[in-house]
């Protein structure tokens, strides 16, 4: 019994001064990626909050896309699609509150909040009437937002969207737990990487 307790012991210990060596290193490499990272775009202030804006194309129909559920960062995800369609329309990577370089935010994430903020955001932008051109769960709030605010979209392009049956099958309330519980632990960056940089997403992906 003795040498059973020493075991588990020992494991725990390891198991410790592991997970205390991960979130240090995560710490430090927090640290050390705010001081280096210059905010690209432009705040979008509302009364919910700063969100991010980064604009391209100077003619045509206003395109904004809007990110996919957990993007580390809306702007350099879109970066290569955003210069696409720059060609032919101005186009607005908004990040919205909670991603990139936005403000982070204690509303809960339903969809009627994000709805209110996206709207927020579109006064703020001084955007009258968009194509909402969403990805993934964003599809949804694009749908609600239309249903909401008719006289504001003239379409919505999809990229791989959602539908609303999906919030059926997830909560994102206790994905947003799990998602603090893994960054704090330093979890997160090792399924994430990088929200930054040639690391992650290739030399065609940087801010800069």
């Amino acid at each position: 019994m003795k040498i059973y307790t020493k075991c588990c012991l020992a494991i725990a210990g390891i198991f410790a001064t592991a997970m205390a060596s991960l979130i240090t290193t995560d710490r430090i490499k927090e640290y050390k990626e705010k001081k280096e990272f210059t905010p690209y775009g432009f705040p979008v202030e509302t009364e919910y909050g700063n969100m991010r804006a980064v604009n391209a194309g100077e003619k045509g129909p206003q395109i904004v896309l809007l990110n996919g559920y957990g993007s580390p960062s809306p702007y350099l995800e879109f970066k290569p699609l955003m210069k696409s369609l720059s060609r032919f329309a101005r186009v607005t990577v908004l990040e919205p509150l909670g991603y990139g370089c936005a403000d982070d935010t204690k509303r809960p994430r339903t969809i009627e909040n994000i709805t209110e903020e996206l709207h927020a955001a579109l006064n703020a932008l001084n955007l009258k009437k968009v194509w909402l051109m969403p990805h993934s769960i964003s599809g949804i709030y694009s749908l609600a937002f239309a249903n909401k605010y008719p006289e504001r979209v003239e379409g919505i392009l999809a990229i791989d969207p959602s539908h609303p049956q999906q919030i059926d099958y997830f909560d994102t309330a206790a994905q947003n737990k799990l998602s603090f519980f893994l960054k704090n632990m330093g979890l997160l960056r090792m399924t994430k990487g990088p929200v930054h940089g040639e690391d992650h997403y290739g030399a065609d992906y940087n801010a800069e």
